[in-house]
């Protein structure tokens, strides 16, 4: 889940360019390779950039969540991110095969600023869709910016749909769907410290209602939110961050009421993420304030009536903030920390050897974020490593692949997924705008032309902003010309094809 006051740029300046991957069985280091090498046990599979060779995927990555398709036909996992090391800015999105790790689709795209960026994802299982949530600078200008959320088209495999949130100001930090396939969008009302706001959406886009915290539940107008979860049972949406010196929780129904709230003096520096257990009560982690700096503290709390009360607390002064939270049908309370996923035990007590399996080296525990696959019990982590392998001391997304004891393929480092490093096709999407292909006139009013400079696309489609193919036709390298002259006016995307297999994809407008 999201921890937006962790956004802190590093800059890179390196190349971006496809790269390809091969299975890799063993666990040595290879001098050219960014494999985790760090005591303990490391990740059953992981895939990211070989700093050795120079090529990169990435240039200064931030990852800001992770979600999976949780046992549909799909079979696939989704990231979501930032990348820091262009100007201005820009948001990836990366596809993964759920069963093998590898990596099947990046698209990325201009923030137009660099405080922009994407910062959620979420999948309806029930109706197949897939949503993500960020902001972006509605120009060039520092300050001017807009938060959104996107719908995902399978059919054409890009992002394409925008629906801009009315308070240009809001910044989201979670984005979720419920049973009636309505999506909830979870911002920052304007900045840290300034209470919440919750839009909630039908799936192509109308909004249905707003809650503000700062006008609609007294004592949270300086509320930062962190996280939200959705409860299947009852069909309740639970928030949770920090107020004050406090972490807080807000329950709140399908139609945007209050349920109940509550805050926690313990966990000083405010909660991250919330799940609820099996006996329907609801589960926070994060961390708490001390001289030395946070160290991880979590709350059970009884959510039963309108007034919410704690439980119970509990505390590691040794471990730092807790990243995320899940809870199995089993009721393990599975959690990122330090560089460790393990689990809160039934005694109360973080449980850092036992059952602790080691992430790559130098990840921090903030940039950590979860996610279950139902149809075996495995746990996905994407998150930031730093310093691998022999080449820069650059960061990059990763994605590892856990099992826990108990599961139904065995313990930890079982190797449910084979780990991918530079050696097989991916397929990358880009919606910003690419020197190697020049549009003109853009905007265009009768003809559009394409000069490809050496691609290799030879056909074309053009989409509109509902997703709906609205012309398509061939092209001859070097060079084509299109009529648009039968488009409405309006934003388009242009995707190249050369067979069906997508190569790039450019966005026109039509006057």
């Amino acid at each position: 889940m999201r921890q937006l006051l962790l956004l802190a740029a590093m800059a890179a300046s390196v190349h971006v360019s496809a790269q390809k991957y091969s299975p890799v069985t063993g666990t040595t280091c290879g001098v050219d390779y960014a494999r985790p090498c760090s005591g303990g046990m490391i990740p059953d599979g992981y895939s990211y950039t070989d700093y050795g060779s120079g090529t990169y995927y990435l240039q200064d990555p931030f990852p800001m969540d992770v979600h999976g398709t949780d046992g549909t036909t799909r079979n696939e996992i989704y990231s979501v991110g930032i990348e820091n090391g262009v100007t201005p800015n820009r948001s990836y999105f990366i596809r993964r095969n759920a069963t093998t790790g590898q990596i099947t689709q990046i698209i990325q795209w201009s923030n137009f600023g660099q405080q922009a960026g994407t910062r959620s994802v979420t999948y309806d299982n029930t109706n197949d869709r897939l949503f993500i949530a960020g902001v972006e600078a509605t120009s060039n200008i520092s300050g001017s910016y807009n938060g959104y959320f996107k719908s995902f088209s399978y059919t054409f495999n890009l992002f394409n749909n925008t629906y801009y949130l009315p308070l240009a100001s809001a910044v989201p930090v979670d984005i979720l769907v419920d049973a009636a396939g309505d999506v909830y969008v979870l911002c920052h009302r304007n900045g840290l410290n300034s209470g919440f706001i919750v839009y909630k959406y039908t799936f192509n886009g109308i909004l249905l209602g707003t809650l503000s915290s700062a006008s609609s539940i007294t004592g949270f107008s300086t509320a930062s939110p962190w996280s939200m979860e959705y409860d299947n049972s009852y069909n309740n949406i639970y928030i949770c961050g920090r107020l004050g010196n406090a972490g807080f929780i807000c329950g709140i129904d399908q139609s945007l009421s209050v349920l109940g709230t509550g805050t926690d003096i313990s966990s000083s520096a405010g909660y991250t993420s919330i799940d609820m257990d099996n006996n329907g009560n609801l589960f926070a982690v994060g961390s708490a304030s001390s001289p030395g700096g946070n160290y991880a503290s979590w709350a059970q709390w009884d959510i039963s009536t309108s007034t919410y009360s704690i439980n119970y607390t509990g505390s590691e002064p040794t471990a730092g903030i807790i990243a995320d939270i899940l809870i199995d049908p089993n009721n393990r309370h599975t959690v990122l920390v330090n560089d460790k996923i393990t689990e809160i035990t039934s005694s109360n007590t973080l449980d850092m050897i036992t059952n602790a399996g080691t992430l790559p080296t130098s990840v921090g525990s903030y940039l950590g974020h979860l996610h279950r696959n139902v149809t075996d019990g495995s746990y996905v982590v994407s998150g930031l490593g730093l310093g691998f392998g022999a080449g820069p001391n650059w960061p990059t997304e990763y994605v590892a692949k856990f099992n826990y004891p108990g599961g139904p393929t065995g313990s930890l480092g079982a190797n449910p997924w084979i780990g991918y490093e530079n050696k097989s096709t991916t397929t990358i999407s880009s919606l910003e705008k690419d020197n190697s292909i020049v549009l003109h006139p853009n905007p265009a009013t009768n003809r559009l032309s394409i000069d490809l400079k050496g691609n290799d696309a030879d056909n074309y489609r053009i989409i509109n902003n509902m997703g709906q193919m609205v012309s398509r036709g061939y092209m001859l390298a070097p060079r084509a010309t299109i009529d648009v002259s039968m488009l409405q006016p309006g934003q388009y995307y242009l995707q190249l094809l050369n067979n069906t297999q997508t190569v790039n994809t450019q966005t026109f407008t039509k006057q």
